[in-house]
């Protein structure tokens, strides 16, 4: 019987080992060549990637030179200086753009060629001219007469991005503008973008070896003519085997395909493919050779095949083991069905008497239990009275402290440190009972998250990193909602251990201290305002007095020498404009004396379009200067206005000159006058608004609210004395005017005059 149960066993094990081997055999493959074949498509997407980027990167480089051709074609300078052929003017006119473009964009190529493609001058090598243009995108742009672009290889093998376009002048094709740049920059952005290594290669057939080989050294980079047999390295982010290159090289052109193929370097290894490379007029020239560092996915692959082939065989001895014993088992199972039955026949008598035996024990046991839990009771009723005098005592001690809770007039908090939950707090804290469910920063903030920052510190964070008291002001709300000034006290609370576990906060309301400081502050910064202005008083008043004397002496002198030779006499211009600006410097004294309220307001009907040209004509010689170009806009029905024509032509002195050192050289300064209806609504009369406007630097947003501030200044000291708006402000004022500014950094100022049509003036 057991020789014919082994080859019941030896039937069954064999062909199931069989199955099993082919199975997961094939399941090994399969799996081996899906993970392949997703290496091989990743690659493939890269290499489309690279090809997508490299074209795209062309073409912004490409719409970049487009845009700065656009300024050369418009030029009206440049046009006149190409059609008289004068060279020297257009070179001239084109280095510093070209120097501009080249040093921003890197830019390196600057072509302007005759109608003939004669080269008529190099912006980047202007000796060198005269000499015939034979490229592609050249002849594109003649043939179809628009703008061309694309790569061509140069004679020293670089590859450079050109774009040319037909110069239209007055309607016709007067000749070409051309510019170019080097794409050596696009390697390193395809690397960083796709993390691939790149190498630039170009057919020999292209290149002559003599102009390579200088080529290699004026650029200064390392070039091995013979270290491939059919191409040269323009350009490579990796150091490889170049025969191990070759050869592939050598294999791929033979075959004439573009398929993947795998490379090595030491421990790496790269799987690549290759890109055509093509120049402006569509010849494929080179590759460019996409590898890419699958090292890491190839040693997973190999590592995954051997963990699955060794779980293959764990499996396959388990189950051969596992069948064996189980077909072994249903044989002996069936062996011994029979002895079983007998056998536990006799265990059931043999039970039976057991159970009589189990019964008699099992009564004694029960009563044996029922005395020691008798006396258990009697022990837990002891110690449920001893507890309930623990609690009482508890609960009196746990009043004792919420009556001193209570008793504390300023907000009291107990403050979990693992959560923020506040554990504990006073009635000072809330409006209605707390009830233990809001964090600190919820109830004090009303914030949903902890504070935080130099300038808001968490005193909670603080107590558990330093484990002492810390104190800070914070901004909270208090029970009615109001925004307050708090004073933050925190203490640690200890475990047994020494850890921070919790932290009181008492907080005292520091807001009326704190508006009390900020009101001393104000109050201090008046009256020191009030005595700069007292001094700027006392010195107008001195400097007024001390130059309207000499000037006087000199008026009467200057009289008293006309009155003698007589209007037609040999000195009689001069000193007539002696006589007439001694009078202009006693009119500003008079304006300075005004300033500080030492003479009389005095108003009077002038046209404000004169007398803001009689400004402009004064500081003429500033706008020429600087080269400044001043424009006015006057509406033909303006009225007269009331004012005191003096002071206001002060006013926009001071305006012009502020706008003139703002510009510097090369700006515009805009003048424009318009008039205000008179708003009865708003109580405002009939005005006239006055604007000038600059294009300099414009006012720093920190330096606006303070401009019209006496002293306050700008520009260096030795240029001004921050007098000159403040007092152009107080003139204003002294009119019922406003005089108002904006700005915006980096584009400008405008100051803005509003001035009553009727005006009497008013004491400030």
């Amino acid at each position: 019987m057991k020789q014919g149960h082994s080859n019941i066993k030896r039937r069954i094990l064999i062909p199931l080992a069989v199955v099993l081997f082919l199975l997961l055999s094939t399941s090994v493959i399969a799996i081996y060549q899906m993970q392949n074949r997703h290496i091989t498509q990743i690659v493939g997407t890269k290499l489309s990637s690279v090809d997508k980027l490299f074209k795209q990167l062309l073409l912004d480089d490409g719409n970049m030179l487009s845009s700065q051709i656009d300024y050369f074609d418009g030029s009206r300078s440049l046009q006149s200086a190409w059609l008289n052929k004068d060279r020297e003017r257009l070179y001239q006119l084109s280095k510093p753009i070209f120097e501009n473009i080249s040093n921003k964009y890197a830019i390196t190529h600057f072509y302007y060629i005759s109608k003939d493609k004669t080269c008529f001058l190099r912006v980047h090598s202007p000796a060198y001219f005269g000499d015939p243009i034979k490229r592609v995108t050249l002849e594109e742009a003649r043939r179809t007469g628009k703008q061309a672009q694309g790569i061509e290889l140069g004679t020293f093998g670089t590859f450079t991005l050109r774009v040319v376009r037909p110069w239209m002048i007055d309607g016709e094709v007067e000749g070409y503008i051309e510019l170019g740049m080097d794409i050596g920059h696009i390697t390193p952005k395809l690397q960083q973008s796709l993390n691939s290594e790149l190498i630039f290669t170009v057919d020999k057939k292209h290149l002559k070896r003599d102009l390579w080989e200088k080529g290699r050294q004026i650029l200064g980079t390392p070039g091995d003519w013979d270290a491939l047999s059919r191409a040269v390295i323009l350009d490579a982010t990796i150091n490889i085997d170049l025969p191990e290159l070759d050869r592939e090289m050598d294999a791929h052109y033979h075959k004439h395909t573009r398929d993947l193929f795998s490379f090595s370097k030491g421990d790496t290894k790269y799987r690549g493919g290759y890109i055509p490379l093509q120049d402006a007029g569509g010849t494929e020239i080179g590759d460019i050779i996409v590898l890419n560092d699958v090292t890491e996915q190839v040693g997973e692959l190999y590592s995954f095949v051997a963990v699955l082939i060794l779980v293959s065989l764990v499996i396959s001895q388990l189950l051969m083991v596992f069948f064996h014993n189980y077909i072994g088992g249903i044989e002996q199972t069936l062996l011994k069905s029979h002895a079983d039955l007998q056998a536990e026949i006799e265990d059931h008598k043999k039970t039976e008497a057991e159970l009589h035996n189990y019964h008699d024990h099992l009564k004694d046991l029960v009563r044996k239990r029922t005395e020691a839990l008798n006396e258990s009771n009697e022990e837990l009723k002891r110690d449920i009275a001893k507890r309930n005098e623990v609690e009482e005592e508890l609960r009196r001690q746990s009043q004792f402290v919420m009556s001193l809770y209570e008793s504390l007039s300023h907000p009291f908090y107990v403050i979990s440190v693992s959560d923020y939950s506040v554990v504990l707090a006073n009635s000072a804290t809330t409006t209605e009972p707390y009830e233990g469910l809001a964090t600190c920063y919820a109830l004090t903030h009303n914030s949903t998250s902890p504070c935080s920052g130099k300038d808001h510190p968490c005193p909670l964070e603080e107590v558990k990193r330093t484990g002492k008291p810390y104190n800070v002001e914070h901004i909270h709300s208090d029970v009615n909602g109001n925004t307050v000034i708090q004073d933050i006290h925190g203490y640690p609370i200890y475990d047994v251990n020494g850890q921070v576990i919790q932290m009181i906060e008492y907080v005292l309301d520091v807001t009326e201290r704190r508006r009390i400081e900020e009101e001393k502050a104000r109050l201090e910064s008046q009256l020191n305002q009030s005595q700069k202005l007292e001094t700027v008083g006392e010195l107008v008043d001195t400097v007024a007095h001390e130059i309207n004397t000499p000037t006087g002496v000199i008026a009467a002198h200057a009289d008293a020498m006309l009155l003698q030779i007589g209007d037609s006499g040999e000195h009689a211009e001069g000193l007539r404009t002696i006589r007439k600006q001694t009078r202009r410097i006693s009119r500003y004294t008079r304006s300075l004396l005004e300033y500080s309220q030492r003479v009389q307001f005095q108003p009077n009907p002038a046209r404000i379009q004169d007398l803001i040209g009689d400004c402009i004509y004064l500081l003429g010689h500033r706008f020429r200067a600087q080269n400044i170009t001043v424009s006015t806009t006057f509406p033909d029905n303006l009225p007269e206005i009331t004012v005191d024509k003096l002071q206001i032509e002060q006013v926009c002195i001071n305006l012009l000159n502020n706008a003139v050192d703002s510009i510097g050289k090369n700006g515009e300064i805009h003048i424009s006058v318009d008039q205000v209806p008179e708003d009865t609504r708003r109580a405002s009369p009939a005005s006239v608004r006055i604007e000038v406007r600059d294009n300099g630097k414009g006012i720093k947003p920190d330096d606006l609210p303070h401009v019209f501030e006496p002293f306050y200044t700008t520009k260096l000291t030795s240029r001004g004395t921050g007098l000159g708006l403040s007092i152009s402000k107080a003139i204003i004022q002294r009119h019922h005017g406003t005089l108002i500014v904006s700005s915006v950094p980096g584009e400008g100022a405008v100051f803005t005059i509003i001035l009553p049509i009727s005006n009497r003036g008013k004491k400030v």
